[in-house]
């Protein structure tokens, strides 16, 4: 389980028993697709919180080609951080080569 800790927001992921991520008054942040709980998860469980854009891509989709595997990684990323802004929380760095949650934010 990961909290946030950055000023007043919050948050809270819950990966055993199933998944659930809750904002700061236990309010449920839906998120939608199965791959997208995915990306999250594998990061909460990554060291440092971290993972290449060509891992995320291998695990979650080796079956289609290397453009369709990016176009999808980035429409995940959207995915993600619609659900997270929307309960006023900004989790997630996205860079050119890594993708990871912004560690200073979670205890």
């Amino acid at each position: 389980m990961l909290d946030s800790a950055a000023g007043p927001s919050r948050a809270r992921l819950r990966l055993m028993g199933g998944f659930r991520l809750a904002g700061a008054e236990g309010q449920a942040i839906a998120v939608a697709s199965r791959r997208a709980r995915g990306v999250l998860a594998y990061l909460a469980l990554a060291a440092e919180g971290a993972a290449s854009r060509e891992r995320l891509r291998g695990l979650l989709w080796s079956d289609r080609g290397e453009a369709q595997a990016r176009a999808s990684l980035r429409q995940c990323l959207l995915e993600l951080r619609t659900a997270l802004e929307g309960a006023g929380l900004d989790l997630i760095e996205a860079g050119r080569e890594t993708i990871s949650l912004k560690t200073a934010t979670w205890t």
